[in-house]
């Protein structure tokens, strides 16, 4: 049998172990969840009697390496990091699709923005296609959002415009997350004006 001072000593250094993880040395940080946010949060009003567009966004494609919970940044061009305590609170293809929506109904002053998939019966006059190629940070200190985009219209669906963006945006604090999501978020208004842009184009 263990003798009884080596009982205590154990029990004792067991009951130290104990402590110091209730106290909070020894645990993992809290995890920080982060969205994207919209450029602006309500559309501007379309002019009296001025024609009301019926947006379709989507759908919109992630690269697999993008399409996670952690939030990624670029380490060297052929190394990622994936940051476990630092996550999106959505499937990042739905937080991308929504405020890339809400950027739109900005500034097209349309309340007519409706998310892939929606009713066959639904009427659109433009549908807006995405395929992210690149979207993160990097450490230049830049989020970099690589895009192809496709517009297309009429009850064919025919292809009216397409275009690949590279968007880059410097974070304004290396290494802190907030500084990093809000340059994600300025990256993503800035695609928003350019698809705006093109939309607009086509009414002319």
């Amino acid at each position: 049998m263990m003798p009884s001072r080596n009982r205590q000593r154990l029990f004792g250094a067991a009951l130290l172990a104990v402590m110091l993880v209730q106290s909070g040395c020894g645990t993992t940080p809290p995890t920080k969840f982060f969205v994207l946010s919209p450029a602006a949060t309500l559309p501007a009003p379309a002019p009296d009697g001025a024609r009301v567009l019926r947006l379709g966004v989507g759908p919109v494609d992630l690269p697999e390496y993008l399409d996670r919970p952690q939030i990624v940044t670029r380490t060297a061009n052929s190394e990622l990091r994936l940051a476990d305590d630092r996550r999106w609170a959505e499937p990042l293809r739905d937080n991308f699709t929504r405020v890339l929506s809400d950027n739109l109904s900005t500034a097209l002053g349309t309340t007519e923005v409706h998310t892939f998939p929606w009713w066959p019966s639904q009427p659109i006059d433009y549908q807006i296609i995405v395929k992210v190629l690149r979207f993160e940070g990097d450490t230049s200190g830049n989020v970099t959002l690589v895009a192809r985009w496709t517009i297309r219209g009429g009850p064919e669906r025919k292809i009216l415009f397409w275009q690949q963006s590279v968007v880059s945006v410097p974070i304004s604090s290396p290494n802190n997350y907030d500084s990093l999501v809000a340059a994600s978020s300025a990256a993503l208004a800035q695609l928003s004006g350019e698809i705006a842009a093109a939309i607009k184009q086509q009414l002319h």
